[in-house]
């Protein structure tokens, strides 16, 4: 091979893992915990692809995608308190989200700030 050859070949691996690399760093952004600021208990854990979506007396678990700026979240399973059972559930969420800050999480017009 010559050396030009082995320049491009180096040179499109470099750009395809730059470009597996992109849906990776928004997964990034997403990892921890955010605490919903507004007037309802709510909270976002995120660990890898998985989540734990708490809001009131009720806890969602699945996993999501991220890109960009659209997460989709498929929920697995559903928890009520006041049962106390877990549940099979199926559900797709889809939401904008965006980071005004290294702190605040924005899911549609929901603000979350990470703990």
């Amino acid at each position: 091979m010559t050396d030009s050859k082995k320049i491009k070949a180096l040179l499109i691996v470099g750009v395809l893992a730059a470009l597996i690399a992109i849906p990776a760093f928004a997964d990034t952004r997403l990892q921890g915990t955010f605490v919903f600021d507004g007037d309802i208990h709510a909270a976002l854990l995120i660990n890898g692809p998985n989540f734990v979506w708490i809001i009131d007396s009720e806890i969602y678990v699945g996993n999501f995608t991220a890109s960009g700026g659209r997460a989709v979240f498929h929920v697995t399973h559903y928890h009520d308190a006041y049962d106390n059972l877990w549940f099979p559930y199926a559900a797709t969420w889809d939401y904008d989200f965006s980071f005004p800050n290294p702190n605040q999480l924005i899911i549609n017009n929901w603000v979350y700030l990470r703990h």
